[in-house]
């Protein structure tokens, strides 16, 4: 970024006559070179990303059938707003902890995709299902009767703080 600014400065000065040094293009050269290459860069970045995308829409997640009661496999690509499911490893959307196997029932993930950053996040459970979910029986409460129950969250607006 800071060369790309540098080398345009350094282009601009030549075009006032009193800050001339040189041909113009000797100026132009190095300005189009960085643009070239930093181009070049974002473009492998994309492709890689693209693929990645990919890869991880292909794959498969242990959604809840209310309708059968049964965890089915499903393409992370096909998951929707309201769908349950276990996180086993990676999932390309945002969720709403419901439970963890952790006693505090908090857990900790990489927003790497998101933000870049590669440390993992401790997040937390939200309480009243982590209170509910923990208990055999409340488990069997929570699944039993999915299709009639109605959730209700509010979270905050999405915000650069990951």
């Amino acid at each position: 970024m800071f060369s790309n600014f540098y080398f345009l400065v350094i282009t601009i000065s030549q075009l006032f006559p009193p800050l001339r040094v040189g041909y113009f293009v000797t100026y132009i050269f190095p300005l189009c070179l960085v643009l070239l290459i930093a181009i070049i860069k974002e473009g492998i970045e994309d492709v890689t990303r693209y693929f990645r995308d990919r890869e991880i829409n292909n794959s498969l997640v242990p959604k809840y059938n209310p309708k059968t009661k049964m965890w089915d496999d499903v393409f992370c690509k096909s998951l929707m707003v309201g769908d349950i499911v276990q996180l086993r490893d990676r999932v390309p959307a945002d969720c709403l902890i419901l439970s963890t196997l952790n006693e505090e029932g908090t857990c900790f993930i990489k927003t790497d995709q998101l933000d870049g950053e590669t440390d993992w996040k401790q997040k937390r459970a939200v309480t009243a299902t982590f209170q509910q979910l923990k208990s055999a029986e409340g488990r069997q409460w929570f699944y039993n009767d999915l299709n009639c129950k109605k959730f209700s969250f509010e979270c905050d607006i999405p915000n650069m703080n990951i």
